[in-house]
């Protein structure tokens, strides 16, 4: 399955790298001309005249270095399934894409993601937490399958198997056209024991390296109370991270008073989930209230601004998540709802979203989005990445700068921001290791994937009438059951009307 090239440059006997000459732009340091040592995966100098004999040195005359982002929430099993979903609301959007969607088999699993990891290490990201819906039959090779997908193209990655145990269209917004089956929860479809002994093999089985292990519940009313039980409970055992979507659409906020009696988020407080190592995705329609406990509790959300758009979910309140000093990381979100990987574009979505609400003087700026989720991407996965410091992992890419020269680090990252989609990216470094230069990866043989990934994309277009027949038992209903939740009064709104 593993797909490493037999031509290319491997820098894993490299032990010492400089980079000489950069305009070197992080969310720490003003903007400064200079080098950068790396001496295997650690930084270990940032200034002027660092090279030592026997290092490898790439001239970085013209050119900004980075940290690499961080793709703190996708879904690799769908990054071929791009520029084919209509644009739906989520329940709807999930109708189509997931219960009707190609069942992939390991050797799938492997093309995709390694696709999508090509695709974000070429264009300026290194780090990628995947939320990936992995089935408990064959879930050892699945995840073998992952790991040497991330191993093969050399990205840092944090693998999240999105699991749950209920009925995927039984939870809300179906109940609410049954308002008196609205406090019922169904009863589990898996077994959450089996659950349990999948991810502690799973947790257990994890070795040293750039590609890490963490859990991933697919969402709260997705899974019963036993299995989030289940999950907190691992997390302190393991010492890991949890990653779950949460509050993404207005259904789900209706429904969570319905389900549990609170905000959902105190209900992820009172069950042990909140904290320094859980990572919620999209976290749109909290309260202020919600604020303040995720504050408290110092758990991180991650903003999915095309997705967002993409499903019509409405638009994260990132100036007060900022404000209170909540930690926030960025994602593209899988290529269902955001049809590509770029982390560029979804900076530049990230940033300009925000016009649509408050006064100008409130608005994000690209350089505060961009600290911000660097900062929020490290914690989400669980590594001290997004800063270029003595000690701290070497993970950066250089943008060759011809199109963004600026005299100083704000208008060179607005720049970045505003006009930059990955094509100037020329070299992507990942634990200290060149894993893409001038666009080309240089550890895995990318023609091979791309030649998989066709025929994979061509399965998947071929199975889009038996997609099209799911989704129409599914459409009637959760349409009406959309209109129902959009007649609802809530505050703050989070969606232009």
């Amino acid at each position: 399955m593993s797909i490493r090239n037999t031509w290319g440059i491997d820098d894993s006997h490299v032990t010492a790298l400089t980079i000489q000459n950069a305009a070197i732009l992080q969310p720490t340091r003003a903007l400064q001309q200079g080098d950068i040592r790396i001496v295997d995966d650690l930084i270990e100098g940032v200034g002027g005249g660092l090279a030592q004999t026997g290092d490898r040195l790439i001239d970085a005359t013209g050119m900004v270095a980075m940290p690499g982002f961080i793709n703190a929430h996708t879904h690799s099993g769908q990054h071929l399934d791009r520029g084919v979903t209509p644009n739906l609301p989520l329940d709807l959007w999930l109708a189509w894409t997931v219960m009707g969607g190609l069942p992939l088999d390991p050797d799938d699993t492997y093309t995709a993601a390694a696709a999508g990891a090509i695709e974000m290490v070429t264009t300026g990201c290194t780090s990628v937490l995947d939320h990936v819906y992995i089935p408990s039959d064959g879930f050892e090779a699945h995840v073998e399958a992952l790991t040497a997908a991330y191993d093969d193209v050399g990205i840092r990655a944090a693998i999240a198997p999105m699991l749950g145990d209920l009925d995927l269209m039984d939870p809300p917004p179906v109940y609410l056209l049954e308002p008196s089956a609205g406090a019922q929860r169904p009863p589990p479809v898996e077994d959450p024991g089996r659950l349990e002994n999948l991810m502690t093999g799973f947790l257990a089985g994890g070795t040293p390296g750039l590609v890490t292990r963490m859990l991933g519940p697919s969402a709260p009313q997705r899974c019963s109370d036993d299995y989030l039980r289940i999950n907190a409970e691992l997390a302190k055992k393991f010492g890991v991270g949890i990653h779950t979507h949460a509050l993404e659409t207005k259904a789900q906020r209706v429904a969570s008073t319905h389900l549990y009696g609170m905000s959902l988020i105190e209900f992820l407080d009172r069950m042990g989930l909140l904290g320094p190592r859980t990572s919620l995705a999209h976290a749109i329609w909290v309260t202020d209230e919600d604020i303040e406990t995720l504050r408290r509790s110092n758990t991180t959300v991650v903003h999915n601004p095309i997705s967002n758009l993409r499903t019509g979910s409405g638009v994260m309140p990132l100036r007060a998540f900022l404000d209170a000093g909540v930690a926030v990381g960025l994602g593209a979100d899988g290529a269902a709802s955001n049809d590509n990987q770029n982390m560029f574009e979804a900076l530049k979505y990230g940033t300009l979203i925000h016009t649509l609400q408050g006064l100008h003087n409130t608005w994000p700026t690209p350089g505060e989005v961009w600290s911000a989720t660097l900062k929020g991407g490290a914690t989400a996965i669980g590594v001290p990445v997004g800063v270029l410091e003595p000690g701290f992992p070497a993970d950066l890419v250089l943008v060759r700068g011809d199109r963004h020269a600026a005299p100083d680090g704000e208008r060179l990252l607005a720049s970045l921001a505003y006009a930059e989609l990955g094509t100037s990216v020329s070299t992507t470094i990942v634990g200290g290791r060149v894993v893409a230069e001038a666009g080309l990866t240089t550890l895995v043989d990318a023609a091979a994937v791309t030649n998989k990934a066709s025929a994979l994309q061509k399965r998947i277009h071929d199975h889009h009438e038996k997609r099209t027949a799911t989704y129409a038992k599914w459409e009637a209903e959760l349409t009406e059951a959309e209109r129902l939740v959009d007649a609802v009064d809530l505050a703050p709104e989070r969606r232009v009307r």
